[in-house]
């Protein structure tokens, strides 16, 4: 695929640490513009991954305001998307920072996995939360299971 060449290259040429770097967010913004407008939703996710894992909270925000931007445009054709973002994010309180995020839930769902006894295996406790962006939330899905496989996983979800 020749996207994932685009932003292998980008993120091999492209010193995001220092976000006085004005010619790499703008070189960033190029990119991002032209992988919204061509809806690859997989290349967006790695580009917001690769700013969080690296504390490039700048140009993490860009990414989020490029995407705003384009959600909030009355022709916009981008589809409600998510971004896994594993089960642990590094600076945990910088990333709700950035993101705007005040920690009370909006939504709160329960959902039940079963064996096939019938049983139950596992819970799923699922939080909304919003973020300064009106078309970004953040997700917390917390499982706890039987086998005491536990486990947080959070992601963005992207919404008209």
């Amino acid at each position: 695929m020749v996207k994932i060449k685009k932003t292998d290259d980008y993120m091999n040429n492209n010193n995001l640490k220092d976000s006085n770097e004005i010619d790499s967010l703008l070189e960033l913004s190029k990119l991002i513009r032209e992988l919204i407008s061509q809806k690859e939703y997989d290349e967006i996710n790695i580009m917001i991954n690769y700013t969080l894992n690296n504390c490039y909270y700048e140009a993490f925000s860009w990414i989020l305001l490029l995407l705003q931007e384009t959600f909030e445009s009355s022709d916009s054709t981008l589809a409600d998307f998510s971004c896994k973002l594993g089960n642990k994010i590094d600076n945990f309180d910088e990333f709700l920072r950035w993101l705007g995020v005040k920690l009370i839930a909006t939504e709160n769902n329960v959902e039940y996995a079963y064996e096939s006894s019938g049983e139950v295996s596992s819970v799923y406790n699922i939080q909304t939360y919003k973020t300064k962006y009106k078309n970004v939330d953040l997700v917390s899905i917390e499982n706890f299971d039987t086998k005491d496989n536990d486990f947080i996983e959070y992601k963005l979800f992207f919404h008209k």
